[in-house]
């Protein structure tokens, strides 16, 4: 039943065995000999354009010496991490926003020789 699913059921789901079997130093092609089906058919589940059924997590995870429950517990970790990297790369380009409009006032006053107004535009650079 190939379509894209975007619950976070299915999301998790992709996201934990991705994870799963790349720590288990695994290729697509060696969980699919392990758990009886085709690469493709795990790479589909990785990508999420396939809604897989129970039976085929539960080979899966059984292959990977895991229930299928650690599967989306490992998806909640790595979707928590993906949400913390991002909101991360966020702050800092907020940041770096904030540095560059305090340096553009820095050259504008040193045009205009203001030094008091460059000291204080310096000091909360230093913040």
């Amino acid at each position: 039943m190939s379509r894209n699913w975007d619950n976070r059921a299915s999301v998790t789901l992709a996201l934990g065995l991705e994870t799963t079997r790349k720590t288990a130093s695994l290729k697509l092609f060696e969980l699919a000999t392990k758990a009886g089906c085709t690469p493709q058919h795990i790479a589909n589940i990785e990508q999420r354009k396939t809604n897989p059924s129970q039976a085929s997590i539960a080979k899966l995870a059984a292959a990977l010496h895991r229930v299928p429950a650690d599967l989306y517990v490992a998806g909640e970790r790595e979707l928590e991490k993906q949400t913390l990297l991002a909101a991360r790369a966020r702050r800092d380009q907020v940041q770096r926003e904030r540095d560059l409009t305090t340096i553009l006032d820095v050259l504008e006053h040193l045009d205009r020789k203001d030094l008091p107004a460059v000291a204080a535009a310096v000091a909360r650079l230093s913040n």
